[in-house]
């Protein structure tokens, strides 16, 4: 199994050793650190990591400046999980727009930054629980538009799930499905929400934090979608309507 190399960007000393830790206990290599947005740039042009974790608040230039730059001169060759301790709405919508991939809080045990690491490396965006509400409501902007594709009532379930920032073995469990045909839903329901355009020769992979705020933004799930308990639902042909609204087909 490939060793997921990370660089880690966060001026505060003692978060960062203690993020190290974990990360080098699990068996994911550090293979830089940072405190600096300038030295951040340069470090991941030399190393070329998989997944660099970074603050927003660094003290030389802003880490949404970062985070832009890594994404435009990597695409999603560099994935990207923001580390904040802020709850700033603004910030968490700008960052998101950049390209950060996943959301780690630092009011969240240092543990989880593993879990976030793994799933943000298979191409996954890991949101973490305590900035969901957050995040939904930076999000939140209500339109008449829909899905160019009607959201079944199955996809809807598993969105419900992708937007609790849930693994898809735990939310196969939940729904008593196989991991297959859970991640065959959760490919379909991005596909549909989030339709990249085109840029030059280069197309970025939809990703499953960009439907969720897509899904947000249109009034499909709710901020109180992200908390709900999902239970088993045995008809998966469903369709069902969505409020008045035709996001889900009849």
């Amino acid at each position: 199994m490939k060793t997921i190399k990370t660089v880690l960007v966060e001026d505060h000393a003692i978060f960062r050793l203690g993020l190290k830790a974990v990360l080098e206990s699990a068996g994911i290599e550090v293979c830089s650190e940072t405190g600096q947005g300038k030295e951040a740039l340069s470090i991941i042009n030399n190393t070329l990591p998989d997944v660099v974790i970074i603050d927003i608040g660094l003290p030389d230039i802003s880490g949404i400046k970062v985070i832009e730059q890594i994404r435009k001169a990597y695409l999603n060759k560099v994935k990207i999980i923001v580390v904040t301790g802020v709850e700033d709405k603004k910030a968490i919508k700008e960052v998101f727009k950049k390209g950060a991939t996943s959301f780690f809080s630092k009011s969240n045990t240092e543990s989880k930054i593993v879990d976030a690491v793994r799933a943000t490396y298979r191409g996954e965006s890991w949101i973490d629980t305590n900035i969901h509400t957050i995040m939904a409501e930076a999000m939140w902007e209500v339109t008449s538009e829909g899905p160019t594709e009607a959201i079944t009532k199955r996809e809807l379930d598993v969105l419900k799930l992708l937007a609790r920032g849930l693994t898809y073995e735990e939310m196969a469990n939940k729904l008593c499905l196989e991991i297959s045909t859970v991640r065959s839903h959760a490919h379909r329901i991005i596909g549909k929400l989030d339709r990249p355009e085109e840029d030059g020769k280069n197309k970025r992979r939809p990703t499953r934090g960009k439907a969720v705020c897509e899904a947000l933004r249109l009034g499909i799930l709710k901020s109180e979608d992200l908390t709900q308990e999902v239970y088993n639902q045995p008809q998966e042909s469903e369709f069902t309507h969505y409020d008045s609204r035709k996001f889900l087909a009849a």
